[in-house]
Parts: C-alpha cells; structure tokens; sequence
C-alpha cells in the first residue's frame, strides 16, 4: 500500500544539534534561519498530510469492497485496472484488508507507515492487538516486528494445537 513516503524521525524530536552561524554574514543567517522554520512547516504538514491518507485508508478499502460487490468478484480485477490505472489488484485489496481489521478506529494507523499497515492487517488479531497497544506506548512498529511475531504467535498456535491433538 504505497501512498506517501514521507517518514517521521525514529524518535520524533528535533536534534539538539545548533548550527554556528558566526561563519555567515547576518543577513545569510536570516535568511536560513527563515528557510529552516518554512522546511519545518511543510514538513509538518507533509506528515498531517501521511497521517489522514493513513485514516483516510479505511474509507478508500469501504468503497472497494463496495465497488467489488457491485460488479461482482470476477470482474473486480478488470475494475480496478480500468477505473484505478496506476493501483494492481494487490494494492486494492490491501486497502480492504486493513479497512477490514481498522474499520473500528482508523485513527489507529494514522502514525504507522504504509508498509507496517499492511503487514497488520494481515498479522493475527492478538499481534495486531499488541503491536498496536505498544505503538501508542511509543514503541516504534516495523514490518519486521510484525512478521517475527506473527511467525512466533502461529509457531506457538500449532505447537498448542499439536499437544492437544
């Protein structure tokens, strides 16, 4: 699901760095100072921008399976090429997956790329659950984490469905 690649810093404070600007005449200094408070800007609303895409998300998978109930599953793949050039199938059903799994609370995934969205949607309830909870705490969600404990939950799963079998 790639639809901005704008990232957020790991840590999401500014660096304590400063810049001497004693190198520079004044008004040389001005003026990058300036740039830098108009680069911040945008950047500011470059991820507000990312964050409502990513909320915005669950309502483009709704009008999806929508659309693929109007004209109906085996000519959904024909749809979206004709109606959505620039997206593949898997790019829409994507979008449905995680419309599926966040249509609760979108906003959940505002923060999150699009990369660790997908992997959600497609990750066990009780991951997805998790991974989630953690990410509000301040825990920076990848799509490795999700896969290792994906793969851990269902190694487990089969383990307990072998004892018991």
């Amino acid at each position: 699901m790639e639809l901005i690649c704008l990232e957020e810093p790991h840590d999401g404070t500014v660096s304590g760095a400063s810049f001497d600007y004693a190198n520079v005449s004044a008004g040389v200094a001005e003026q990058a100072r300036a740039s830098a408070k108009r680069i911040r800007s945008h950047y500011e609303e470059a991820l507000e921008a990312r964050a409502t895409i990513r909320s915005r998300a669950v309502d483009i998978g709704n009008e999806l399976e929508a659309a693929k109930n109007l004209v109906g599953h085996a000519n959904f793949a024909a749809w979206v090429e004709a109606e959505l050039p620039s997206w593949g199938i898997r790019q829409a059903e994507n979008f449905m997956r995680a419309a599926r799994v966040f249509r609760t609370n979108p906003q959940l995934i505002s923060h999150l790329s699009d990369t660790v969205v997908t992997a959600l949607a497609y990750a066990p309830n009780e991951v997805c659950r998790d991974l989630l909870r953690r990410s509000e705490g301040g825990t920076r969600v990848t799509v490795a984490m999700v896969r290792k404990e994906s793969s851990a939950f269902r190694g487990a799963f089969r383990s307990e469905e072998a004892a018991a079998a």
